[in-house]
């Protein structure tokens, strides 16, 4: 099996792998869903086959450590990754790129890009994401009007010992309730709540922007390397001792062998370009519709529990009435609450421009 074969290979099952990963959770219904389960459930089942017990209990340990519990590994680890990436950029990709690109502006805006993207970085770990205490909840209380569905009324977090308010959650890793929480997000080590949600895209934008650029500016170097050492009018000899003109997949595999870094690096970075810009592209969905990550996860999740019950009620007519015309009935006696729901995730939608407006200019004290 040749090189090229393998990248491909490794393009097609990294990129379906990541899709039904992160595309789907753990009740989603149809193919992605069931595609979802199955593979977790060959990789416990290796997880569990393959390694002795104390070694998956040291395992799960620092999993939690570092997932569960606030720590700078993962802010370090981003930095290394960025590090070294730029490293191959001014060392081996820029000196080839050149030649290529006539365009100086483009060939080292990467680095203005970087300057960009470790802004939105340490903006969106050190700045406070909404928390909630004891001193500030008169203000925040009335912030957002309750649904009634994701959110209610009267329901206080058992943790912080006050009446939650709407649009707000209780993060276990940070151990205090956020305003308009999002998620916790362990790669800046901080919630992403109302207060730095607009650093937390411009973070997420940036390094979409920069995998895109660096991965031209990497095949950049590759053609360039190409033409002007002639290797695409070369000529190899095969297996069987005869000379042949150079193709492509000789060509790849000569460079990987030659340029292993640009190569991979180009390969990489590519790939992490769709993966880190259809994610963009959902955090920006969820800020023009003035959605959370929090709120998508609560529908669902109601969702599913409402439809359970929906079944439920249907099996139990179903066992009542055995006359014709019972499914006509049963249809209509299905609980209306199942049409709210479906409008639960545009009731704070106020249209594009106030949506953007509370996202770049959050108010800290007025209620909306």
């Amino acid at each position: 099996m040749d090189f090229l074969t393998v990248v491909v290979i490794y393009v097609i099952v990294f990129s379906l792998c990541s899709y039904i990963l992160t595309s789907a959770d753990s009740k989603t219904p149809g193919i992605i869903g069931n595609t979802r389960r199955q593979l977790i459930w060959l990789f416990e089942g290796l997880y569990y086959y393959l390694l002795p017990a104390k070694l998956r209990t040291t395992l799960q340990n620092v999993f939690h450590h570092i997932f569960d519990e606030r720590n700078c590994y993962l802010q370090v680890t981003y930095c290394l990754i960025v590090g070294v990436c730029f490293w191959i950029l001014t060392v081996q990709i820029i000196p080839n790129a050149t030649a290529y690109c006539n365009s100086i502006l483009f060939t080292y805006a990467p680095f203005v890009e970087l300057l960009t993207n470790l802004y939105f970085f340490i903006s969106t770990s050190l700045k406070d994401s909404g928390t909630l205490s004891s001193k500030n909840i008169d203000t925040f209380i009335n912030r957002y009007p309750y649904d009634g569905q994701l959110y209610v009324k009267g329901v206080n977090c058992r943790t912080c010992l006050f009446q939650k308010p709407a649009r707000s959650k209780h993060c276990s890793i940070c151990n205090h309730c956020v305003v308009r929480f999002d998620h916790h997000c362990s790669w800046v080590n901080n919630c992403i709540g109302a207060f730095n949600i607009k650093h937390f895209i411009g973070y997420l934008f940036t390094i979409a922007l920069m995998c895109v650029h660096v991965a031209v500016l990497g095949v950049y170097a590759l053609l360039n390397i190409v033409y002007s050492t002639g290797l695409h009018m070369a000529q190899y000899v095969d297996s069987d001792g005869k000379l042949r003109p150079m193709n492509f997949r000789v060509l790849i595999q000569h460079l990987f062998m030659e340029y292993p870094l640009v190569v991979f690096l180009t390969t990489a970075l590519g790939l992490l370009s769709f993966l880190i810009g259809g994610f963009t592209t959902y955090h920006l969905y969820l800020a023009l519709t003035n959605q959370t990550t929090n709120e998508r996860y609560k529908k669902a999740a109601l969702k599913s529990a409402k439809n359970i019950a929906t079944d439920e009620h249907i099996h139990r007519t179903n066992n009542k009435r055995k006359t014709r015309h019972s499914k006509n009935k049963i249809k209509c006696a299905v609980p209306q609450y199942m049409l709210t729901i479906e409008g639960a995730s545009q009731f704070y939608d106020h249209g594009l421009s106030s949506n953007l407006k509370e996202i770049l200019f959050p108010c800290k004290e007025k209620s909306l």
